[in-house]
């Protein structure tokens, strides 16, 4: 429904591999949750982010 209405939408609650591929062969590009990181405090997402990118 997002694409048709041409918005931009985060898929939440990925915690599996199978997950991540499903919504990825559905051009689903924006994921988040635990798959990915467990949550960060803010004071330490700048260090996390140095040594991920």
């Amino acid at each position: 429904m997002a694409k048709q209405l041409k918005m931009s939408c985060v898929a939440e609650g990925i915690e599996t591999i199978e997950q991540v591929e499903f919504f990825k062969k559905n051009k689903c590009r924006h994921l988040q949750d635990y798959y990915f990181s467990k949550p960060v405090p803010a004071e330490k997402i700048l260090a996390l982010l140095a040594t991920t990118w």
